[in-house]
């Protein structure tokens, strides 16, 4: 759903509000607690973002916005009116504020970002649809339609990526390092840290529809088809599955039941592609793409008592024995 369909029913349903002055109640607008009798909050429900829109009721006049004990809002004048506050919310966390207000004879808008920390909301950014993992060697990148299944377009991505590796780009030091900067030791109580922070009109929309929703891959659970895609292909003959996110949404972690493959570390760090090979419902090695901002990775694992991880060369000597006793053995499970 687009962004600025929903501010518009949401500015023509404060401005049916809008009657001539009369004598109204000053009250405050926290949107961290449950709205009083004095605030009206619709909320719209979706598989990605969600939003709750407050509105002061007739008889009010709300002459300031919080969130706990941070003011995001105040009435400058006396003819300054809150009409509305947009709240966006992903994981019922929210992310995104518009707030709305006239003060004759104009409108007036500001727009906030929330500050976001930690694994429990990832500040995901888009990646182009049909991304998928590519299988080594092939200098493919997989792409998969709406039916499930795998079409193949020559890419330089698997190059680039294996270029990256070589030159030292992508090492764990550096992915360390960048974890480091963006966690430092010394934190600001919670009481005391800004949630909030002042963006313009123009950041508020980019901000938007740059936002992904993380969700959880369970392997062992019939696929989400809202939430994933998934195609299927065997590379000389090994079962191999890949998983991709749909939309606005993130791999934030993957599990086989109750056993956790990989989570994110947070700081808007994601997994945008994930193969698996081996049996389909039973799969034995993961690869795993992972990004950090501008910074892109694979992870190598393997199942035994654990999910071990292994380097790139061990993991597809592994799979060339795999595929090797597929066409030795086809009938057998190994």
């Amino acid at each position: 759903m687009a962004i600025r369909p929903v501010l518009a029913f949401s500015t023509l349903l404060s401005l049916f509000f809008l009657l001539p002055s009369v004598h109204s109640k000053d009250v405050i607008l926290d949107i961290s607690a449950e709205p009083q009798e004095s605030i009206t909050r619709i909320y719209h429900a979706a598989r990605g973002i969600s939003y709750y829109i407050y509105t002061p009721n007739l008889g009010y006049s709300v002459v300031e916005v919080r969130d706990g004990q941070e003011t995001l809002w105040k009435v400058a004048r006396d003819d300054h009116t809150l009409m509305d506050v947009v709240v966006h919310i992903i994981n019922e966390k929210p992310v995104l504020i518009r707030i709305f207000s006239t003060g004759r004879p104009s409108f007036n808008f500001k727009y906030f970002k929330a500050r976001l920390e930690g694994p429990e909301l990832l500040a995901c950014r888009r990646r182009s649809e049909g991304d998928c993992l590519p299988y080594r060697g092939t200098g493919r990148r997989l792409s998969a339609d709406e039916t499930g299944e795998c079409s193949k377009h020559t890419t330089g991505l698997i190059t680039r990526i294996a270029h990256r590796a070589r030159r030292g780009s992508i090492t764990k030091e550096k992915q360390s390092d960048h974890h480091e900067r963006m966690s430092p030791h010394e934190e600001e109580p919670e009481s005391h840290r800004e949630k909030w922070t002042s963006i313009t009109e123009e950041e508020y929309y980019h901000e938007y529809n740059e936002l992904e929703v993380p969700k959880t891959l369970d392997l062992k659970e019939p696929l989400d088809e809202e939430v994933f895609r998934k195609c299927t292909w065997k590379p000389f003959g090994v079962n191999s599955s890949i998983y991709t996110p749909r939309g606005k949404f993130a791999i934030g972690k993957i599990t086989e039941s109750e056993r956790v493959v990989w989570e994110s570390k947070g700081h808007g760090e994601k997994c945008t592609s994930l193969a698996v090979y081996g049996e389909e419902n039973n799969p034995r090695f993961f690869v795993l793409f992972l990004q950090r901002g501008s910074t892109i990775s694979k992870l190598y694992l393997e199942k035994k008592a654990e999910y071990i991880e292994i380097n790139e060369d061990i993991f597809y000597k592994k799979i060339a024995k795999l595929e090797w006793r597929m066409v030795k053995e086809p009938k057998q499970q190994w």
